[in-house]
């Protein structure tokens, strides 16, 4: 079930309710006061009094305390209100009166119907009631708020995965794969055999390991060393630096994460110049976090590389994922400096 209302309606429920019980302690307080703006002032000192416990509970203690499970600071917190509370409505109504009538010294301090000695107690009940009331409250609305987010998260965790599935393989790719394999079995037969092993790997993964949520990082790894491979042997003037440096190999990443960033290399590096400018892929771990670094020559006169996004759908696909499955674990930062496009990914530790 859904509880969460927008600001407006909950504003007018919390209005209404605090008028009603307003009335409702004036009627009380009635029974006993002759002078009918006492009861007025009694009865506004308590409804302050337990609004403010009921809100400070609300909005300071249980989002600071409880939902943090400090379960035992907030107990005696509560605790030591519930005792505090009764004692302080006591005196702050004594106190006021006191200065508004000063000649009444004998005014009774509060006038619920019964023995004076049950002051305390007819005190005590409501401040329970309201601090129960309160954390009851704020908690059903903060489980239907969350409850809400994690069915949206999922929604766009569906939607991202269903686009990453959608673009994960290129059949291009493998289409060209199969005309390069038929010239390396022409011209250089020596090559086809580890080729068409490559090949089989980066099928595997794609087919086999991709349909899991998460992965090892060091297949990530080994899938882009095929990829790279590939690359290489189609064109000569293709220059590589791959680096790794991974601590923890099991450490699991989202599969194919990073591939769009490094098909972006090969498909818009420059390449065609006579010159060879290189591609630079970091992938580094520390302290359980991930550190992605890849860099390419561009041609910046290029109509598609006039924006540092011009990867199009591939790298806006990974953002979505990024947004989703690591929200604030993450910082990407894309930009252009001196006709290199550099791309720098920053992941948390997730697992």
């Amino acid at each position: 079930m859904n509880f969460t209302i927008n600001k407006k309606a909950s504003l007018i429920i919390q209005v209404i309710f605090w008028i009603l019980y307003f009335l409702l302690v004036f009627k009380l307080l009635e029974i006993n006061n002759r002078n009918d703006f006492k009861t007025l002032f009694q009865s506004i000192c308590m409804v302050l009094t337990f609004a403010s416990i009921s809100y400070f509970n609300a909005f300071v203690l249980i989002p600071k305390l409880f939902t943090r499970k400090k379960y035992v600071i907030y107990s005696l917190i509560i605790l030591a209100i519930i005792v505090i509370t009764p004692f302080f409505y006591l005196w702050i109504v004594k106190t006021l009166q006191s200065i508004i009538w000063p000649i009444e010294n004998t005014f009774r301090t509060f006038s619920f119907p019964g023995r004076a000695n049950n002051r305390f107690i007819r005190l005590l009940i409501p401040t329970i009631i309201f601090l129960f009331g309160s954390t009851t409250i704020r908690l059903i609305l903060d489980f239907s708020k969350n409850e809400k987010q994690r069915i949206q998260i999922e929604k766009e965790r569906l939607l991202a995965e269903t686009k990453f599935l959608r673009s994960q393989m290129n059949p291009h790719f493998f289409l060209n794969a199969l005309n390069n394999l038929n010239a390396i079995i022409r011209l250089s037969p020596d090559k086809s055999e580890k080729y068409i092993n490559t090949l089989a790997d980066m099928m595997r993964y794609v087919t086999y390991d991709c349909k899991n949520n998460w992965v090892p990082i060091q297949k990530e790894i080994n899938y882009i060393e095929n990829y790279i491979y590939s690359q290489k042997i189609k064109d000569d003037d293709i220059v590589v630096t791959f680096e790794t440096n991974i601590e923890d190999e099991n450490t699991q990443i989202e599969p194919m994460l990073l591939m769009p960033f490094i098909e972006n290399c090969f498909k818009y590096g420059v390449f065609d110049d006579g010159k060879k400018h290189p591609i630079q892929i970091n992938i580094k771990q520390h302290e359980g976090k991930i550190y992605f670094t890849c860099e390419n020559s561009i041609n910046t006169n290029a109509k598609v590389n006039s924006d540092p996004s011009y990867s199009g759908l591939g790298i806006k696909n990974v953002k979505e994922r990024l947004e989703v499955s690591y929200a604030s674990k993450h910082d990407l930062k894309i930009n252009i400096i001196d006709n290199v496009f550099k791309v720098k990914l920053e992941l948390g530790k997730i697992f």
